[in-house]
């Protein structure tokens, strides 16, 4: 039956069929293979987002959601609740965090803050259903076409934003609502024009650089010549702007735009807008490398305009138009507080999608028979970097989970927290809160400080130094508090090591020569005020030791810190 349908087919058409199935080099079962295969970096993302979340409140939290919420609920009037829906914070009107923390409140009769960070998780796999569809004919290409844009989204170098609440809905969330409105502009449909201006005005109330997706939405309807679009759409974003920017002040520590003009270091400008892009490949020892990749990111974004390429792709181009905006305008911002400031767990989401869209431009404008290889290349490279970002990031997930399960133990043992040192009142603001059944803390973990352990459990493989940061200076250290809560001996202090490069990762409380306590992870911001310098922030530690232990002679017991190398030290009571 088929040969006799072929016979009557034209030459020219047979012809054609032949020269598709040669270039359809992926077969449809290859593809799912590679589809599923290319997920398992997401499903080990969700795991550990899974067991490293904890429900409390960190930094920012307290305001933008606990006290937000509290304000809503005595609030008396219409006006005066939409007032606090669209109040300033920082920069930026924060409306849809309050709308997600309220949504929370009502559906669970309080805040959980693991809801809010697995909803701004969620962000992520719309962004990458969005770059599937925007991408799609790459599919033909290979079978692992997707895992390298995969690898960068859910790599862990973001992972402040991934267990702290305020950040995922924000640096997570402003990403699905700018690329859901981009792809729904480049589409036809009557009902897509409304779901585009929903999306970018959602992303103005998400943070402050949702105000750059507004000349990429227009962009993409005057390219497509939709005047009518371009004209009603232009109207009512230029009124959301307006009403954006009623009462709103310039907050204190941010200069204006005219001023940095005005006193622009612009080498210092370039060099932070070209960082902020590159930032995932960012080393100390190597700092050239994320300015270097991030300028050439700019670079291929600038051929890919001198080459109508928006014409193309105008969901890809435009994405990468939001980012090199959103990057210009924060180095305006704030490249004069120095190049760190660029670097961030919280920013790097910004580069992750800078360079996996960039990726997608580079394979669908590359040569048929080059794409391959392409990919390859590119699967490679994010696979290292994905490799390197478990090795270096996991630890800090690990302190970070620690340092939300350390407040709670403060809070309960009415001891200062240390996630908000800005807030004098936070312990009273939490008491508040829970007082009123807005917050109700999870139980505390059992064995929170865990059973000690042996010093030959430790010395096995590892040096075990005696006094060495004190006769080499390697460290500086400083305990801030020895307090009897609960039949416990608690200690509060922090440890820096000098050397570049090395970072604290565990501290022992030693009440002998041969048995410590582990301690738990705190961050010192009050440090990194103080002296002005990072790498004061992950220093701090909290440990307890049974009373009954605790050794009669107030020198009768020692520290011992670990860096990140495995390095050890003995460090003495201060």
């Amino acid at each position: 039956m088929e040969g006799r349908h072929c016979r009557h087919l034209p030459v020219t058409y047979i012809c054609t069929m032949k020269i598709d199935e040669r270039l359809s080099l992926c077969p449809v079962n290859e593809k799912s293979i590679g589809l599923i295969v290319s997920l398992i970096p997401v499903a080990v993302y969700f795991f550990l987002l899974l067991r490293y979340c904890y429900n409390f409140p960190f930094y920012d939290d307290y305001i933008a959601v606990l006290e937000a919420v509290s304000r809503w609920q005595y609030a008396s009037s219409f006006n005066e609740k939409l007032s606090l829906l669209v109040e300033q914070h920082n920069e930026h009107r924060i409306v849809y965090i309050h709308v997600i923390s309220l949504l929370d409140n009502f559906l669970r009769g309080s805040v959980h803050f693991t809801d809010l960070v697995w909803c701004g998780n969620i962000s992520l796999l719309l962004v990458l259903f969005l770059l599937y569809k925007s991408a799609e004919s790459i599919s033909e290409v290979s079978m692992f076409w997707l895992l390298p844009v995969v690898l960068l989204l859910f790599q862990l170098q973001s992972w402040d934003n991934t267990y702290w609440a305020m950040a995922s809905l924000a640096n997570f969330g402003i990403h699905g609502w700018v690329i859901s409105a981009i792809y729904l502009a480049s589409r036809r449909e009557r009902w897509a024009w409304a779901g585009a201006i929903s999306a970018t005005l959602l992303a103005l109330g998400t943070i402050g650089s949702g105000l750059f997706l507004i000349p990429v939405v227009l962009a993409v309807w005057g390219v497509q010549k939709r005047f009518r679009e371009l004209l009603l759409g232009g109207l009512v974003l230029i009124i959301a702007v307006l009403l954006y920017f009623k009462g709103y002040q310039q907050p204190e520590g941010y200069p204006s735009l005219a001023h940095t003009l005005k006193h622009a270091d612009w080498a210092q400008l370039l060099l932070f807008w070209g960082a902020f892009l590159g930032s995932n490949t960012y080393h100390p020892a190597l700092s050239f490398v994320a300015p270097l990749m991030g300028w050439c990111g700019i670079g291929w974004f600038l051929w890919l305009t001198f080459r109508l390429y928006f014409q193309k792709n105008p969901v890809l181009y435009g994405v990468l138009g939001f980012l090199v905006l959103t990057a210009l305008a924060v180095a305006l911002n704030r490249y004069g507080r120095g190049i760190e400031g660029a670097y961030p767990s919280r920013y790097r989401m910004n580069s992750s999608l800078f360079l996996a869209v960039t990726y997608l431009t580079v394979v669908e404008l590359t040569a048929v028979k080059w794409k391959s290889r392409v990919v390859m290349a590119g699967s490679a490279a994010t696979l290292a970097l994905y490799v390197m970002s478990v090795y270096v990031y996991l630890p800090r997930i690990k302190n970070n989970y620690e340092l939300r399960v350390a407040d709670h133990w403060l809070f309960r043992h009415q001891m200062p927290i240390a996630g908000s040192y800005r807030l004098k009142d936070a312990n009273e603001m939490l008491q508040t809160s829970v007082k009123e059944g807005l917050f109700i803390p999870p139980p505390l973990p059992e064995n929170l400080f865990k059973d000690s352990v042996e010093r030959k459990q430790l010395s096995v493989g590892l040096p075990v130094a005696g006094d060495t940061s004190l006769k080499n200076n390697a460290a500086e250290y400083d305990i801030d508090e020895v307090k009897i809560v609960d039949k416990q001996v608690v200690i509060r202090g922090w440890v820096r090591f000098k050397k570049a490069g090395l970072t604290l990762n565990e501290v022992y409380i030693f009440v002998n020569t041969e048995k410590g306590y582990p301690t738990l992870f705190q961050k010192r911001y009050d440090l990194f005020e103080k002296y002005h310098d990072a790498r004061y922030q992950d220093t701090g530690f909290l440990g307890a030791v049974p009373l009954s232990e605790w050794p009669k002679s107030p020198k009768g017991w020692h520290l011992l810190v670990e860096a990140n190398n495995g390095q050890r030290s003995w460090l003495s009571p201060k």
